[in-house]
């Protein structure tokens, strides 16, 4: 099986952002960033359909999303360093998908679409986006394929009832510490693993995933 492990290279630190927060305008930056994304999308794409990339076609319920992260994702360019995987992704048999820390629901929906005979789990803690998640599977019409949950932890990776070959997709902000572990490895034997490592959140989490798989998993690190 596979790991794939994303690491940001060269690493920032905690310090290069801290200038931000002394100046006390790290949410202007924000807020103004969010303006810019709506003003772009609304030039480019009115109708907040994604233009390229692995999920072109795929159709958002709303501007307001949590993250400043939608004019890439509406561009098609969003970790453009991970489009060969996902290319791959769609072209594997896959019976399930769990995306933990799916967010608004870019990869869990992009990928109901893509795959129609996969059943995808979209976990994620945060109320407002599972049900901009739901919202959108509805649009795109996968709502009988997406199951929208709340939280994943180490022993519901554990027990989860993996049905043939299947994928587990995890961006949790530095929760992938928690989250992967012995309890929950020999029921991971027979997945594919796609995982944000978030170093600078978590130090060591890095080596900590790559042994932790590397006896039961093919690993490849894509920075």
């Amino acid at each position: 099986m596979t790991v794939q492990a994303i690491a940001k290279n060269p690493l920032p630190t905690l310090r290069d952002f801290a200038f931000l927060k002394a100046l006390g305008r790290d949410d202007l930056i924000r807020k103004k960033a969010r303006e810019r994304d709506r003003r772009i999308i609304g030039v480019i794409s009115p109708n907040l359909t994604v233009l390229t990339g692995p999920f072109k076609g795929l159709r958002y319920a709303t501007l307001n999303i949590k993250e400043n992260t939608l004019a890439s994702k509406i561009v098609g360019s969003y970790e453009s360093e991970l489009h060969d995987v996902v290319e791959k992704i769609c072209q594997t048999t896959y019976r399930q998908i769990l995306d933990v820390g799916c967010a608004e629901g870019y990869y869990a929906i992009g990928l109901a679409l893509r795959m129609p005979h996969t059943t995808v789990y979209a976990f994620d803690t945060d109320e407002y986006s599972r049900q901009i998640c739901s919202n959108m599977s509805k649009l795109n019409n996968v709502q009988e394929r997406v199951v929208i949950k709340e939280e994943c932890t180490c022993q519901t990776l554990a027990n989860f009832d993996f049905k043939e070959k299947s994928l587990v997709i995890a961006d949790c902000e530095g929760y992938e510490w928690e989250l992967f572990g012995p309890n929950c490895l020999n029921n991971l034997r027979c997945c594919d693993i796609l995982v944000e490592l978030h170093e600078t959140i978590r130090p060591g989490v890095t080596s900590r995933i790559l042994s932790l798989f590397a006896p039961t998993h093919y690993i490849k690190v894509i920075t």
